[in-house]
């Protein structure tokens, strides 16, 4: 257990304040891979010998829910728009942090280490965790991405530590940087192959007679790539899963539901959890990324490895899942589209 490389990060520190997540555990609507990429890192710091302390956000988490995981909960305010509410749920917990007993304050995802460089003022120790380069979502284009960029560079600079979920983020740390990073790859309980009771009484879904998109609704996701797609297509019987939502980009979910318009044969079934997930991942004839923009997806490495997918050569580079993967060049939506009707059409794939 105290092997695990992440752990080098901390080396010496004696209680942990981590920032940067929505809520913990990560079943809420809104929910993200950095809550997933979290949560299951708790028990190993509690168990190296390190108190634990984790601010999460008044909307995503119930307040009588005080621990998760060995780590104790914090819950602060935050300003619950598009724009303020990573910003300012992160300048309190950073306040916060400072003026607590925390030797260590552990930054997830580089918008919130915007402020990163206050602990160190205070003369605690930072660790900042890379998701994704932030800067690059459509979200935040102008000066969204702007200041995205500015917060990365603040986030580099300001940490003593610096831990990226890829081998692809730690090269380019070290190339725009110069920083060396541990890499720090996705936890996930191993995947089982279960039989689909929950989502054939609740959906009418049937093994290896769907595909699966599941995640957050946002521009990045290139979700309307997979609709468009899937309407294209003509095998009887196959349906679109569309598993997920946004928090905060409801125009993007309102015109994916537009675009589907009165298709029987796609199916939005909203933010889904435990068990349910667990049976559509193992289930799905398919699983598409259409992504432009990822860090490492946790949801491939829950996938079982019998199940194939369907991700962008850019997501494709950023993995270490065993399963089957297959590819489509970054911004060719025309081969994403003819690649999605073969796989559909391949009996090859069926289990």
């Amino acid at each position: 257990m105290k092997n695990r490389p992440f752990l080098n990060a901390f080396k010496n520190s004696r209680s942990i304040a981590v920032i940067g997540v929505k809520g913990i555990p990560p079943e809420f609507p809104g929910t993200s891979g950095v809550e997933f990429y979290v949560s299951p890192r708790l028990p190993f710091l509690a168990a190296a010998g390190a108190k634990v302390v984790c601010y999460v956000r008044n909307w995503a988490t119930p307040r009588h829910i005080k621990t998760h995981n060995e780590a104790v909960l914090v819950h602060l305010p935050s300003v619950s728009t598009l724009y303020f509410d990573a910003v300012s749920h992160s300048f309190l917990a950073t306040v916060h942090a400072c003026f607590s007993q925390v030797d260590t304050v552990w930054y997830q995802a580089a918008g919130p280490a915007m402020f990163s460089f206050l602990p160190r003022i205070f003369g605690k120790k930072v660790v900042v965790t890379l998701h994704t380069l932030e800067w690059k979502r459509k979200k935040w284009e102008g000066v969204g991405g702007a200041t995205l960029l500015f917060a990365e560079r603040v986030a580099v600079h300001s940490a003593h530590e610096l831990l990226v979920v890829s081998r692809e983020l730690a090269r380019y740390c070290q190339s725009v940087y110069s920083r060396d990073c541990y890499i720090d790859t996705p936890l996930a309980h191993p995947p089982r192959r279960v039989p689909a009771k929950i989502i054939s009484d609740k959906y009418g879904l049937h093994k290896d007679r769907f595909v699966l998109y599941l995640g957050r609704f946002v521009p990045e996701k290139r979700i309307e790539w997979l609709i468009r797609a899937f309407q294209k297509t003509s095998r009887a019987g196959i349906r679109l899963v569309l598993a997920g939502g946004a928090h905060h980009m409801d125009k993007y979910a309102v015109s994916l539901r537009k675009l589907a318009g009165n298709d029987a044969r796609i199916c939005f079934v909203g933010w889904v959890f435990g068990k349910e997930k667990e049976e559509l991942l193992a289930n799905c004839l398919l699983f598409v990324l259409p992504s432009s923009v990822e860090g490492n997806p946790v949801v491939l490495y829950e996938l079982p490895d019998d199940r194939r997918a369907l991700v962008s050569e850019a997501v494709a580079r950023l993995v270490t899942h065993r399963g089957r993967l297959s590819t489509f060049p970054e911004s060719g939506k025309s081969l994403f589209e003819k690649k999605l009707r073969e796989l559909i059409n391949d009996d090859r794939i069926k289990h």
